[in-house]
Formats: structure tokens, sequence, C-alpha cells
């Protein structure tokens, strides 16, 4: 087992703790609550739609992971108890080596180095599973997100009309760099 899959008390840049872990069926409630909390550009960023919350089909969907082929992490906020950012990946299962990313990080903890964090967390946890590189469909106008996975995954992007298609392969070393601490 990793460190993750038993939870991890980790600081970030900023010096504030949080714990990162699986995301578990019990945190349904707390990540809808999470989802909620989200300002309307967040939300738009994360999941391309400014729908004030999760539809109970897509919340059910996002918190049942078998943490193989579908993995989501979470952090959580040890002061409050609120989840604070949530990076998951969804194997491709017509290329098992692939999976698609996606990245949530509540909005008075962006730019703290959590999302960088999380993303090097998760690509821990896809590498152990036989996952080699992660794909993301990603707004063209986020550019905090294109960033971190240029930084971060080392992205190759590709410009398709409104969205950036993102192919990070995990073998990439720029994932061994510590999170900023």
């Amino acid at each position: 087992m990793t460190q993750v899959s038993q939870g991890e008390r980790v600081r970030v840049r900023t010096g504030h703790w949080v714990l990162i872990r699986p995301l578990g069926r019990e945190d349904g409630p707390a990540l809808v609550t999470a989802v909620e909390r989200l300002s309307t550009e967040s939300r738009y960023r994360r999941f391309m739609s400014g729908a004030p919350g999760l539809s109970e089909d897509l919340a059910d969907y996002l918190i049942n992971v078998d943490h193989y082929d579908h993995e989501a992490l979470t952090a959580v906020s040890p002061e409050t108890g609120d989840i604070v950012a949530v990076a998951r990946f969804v194997r491709d299962r017509a290329h098992p080596a692939t999976a698609e990313m996606a990245l949530g990080v509540a909005d008075g903890w962006q730019r703290r180095g959590l999302g960088a964090l999380m993303l090097r967390r998760l690509a821990g946890c896809a590498a152990a599973v036989g996952i080699e590189d992660f794909t993301a469909e990603i707004l063209a106008e986020n550019r905090p997100m294109l960033t971190l996975v240029r930084r971060v995954g080392g992205a190759e992007t590709t410009l398709n009309g409104l969205t950036v298609m993102a192919r990070m392969p995990l073998a990439n070393r720029l994932w061994e760099k510590p999170a900023a601490a």
C-alpha cells in the first residue's frame, strides 16, 4: 500500500496542512458541498458547466471509484474537515495504458501548490496500476490549469476550438520533482 492509500498529511507551500487520501463513498455529501462552494468560474473550469451543483447521477459516478480503473484522491483540511481538492483519473477502456485525469481545487486553496501536489500523487497512483499517460480536456481559457499540466506533467497540448487536449507521459521526470512544501 502507498502512503496515499493510508492517508498522508502534507504541508502546502503556504504552510497549511491537508490530509490526502482516497475518496470513498462516505465522502459523497462532503463532495457535493465542496462543488457547491466553488465559484461559478471554478465550477465552469472543472465541469465545463455553470450548473450550481452536481446532479445525483454525476455525484454517484464521482464517488463510485474502484481505485484501479477509476481513482480519486481528496485533500481534506484538518482544521475544517472540508474537502479542498479532488484529483481523479479514469482509465480509457480502449487504451488501458491511458487515463483521463481531472483536478479541482477549492477557490481559497488555489495558488498554494495544492494542485501540483495532488497531480503528482495521482500520477504515482496511476503508474502503480499500469497507466503510462494522462490525458485531459481543458478549457482554452483555463490558463492556471494549462500552466500546471505543462509545468508538472510536461504536457503536450493541442488546441481544439474552445478546449485544449493535453497529453502527459507519466514517465516524464517532471513528475518526480517534490511538491512545494
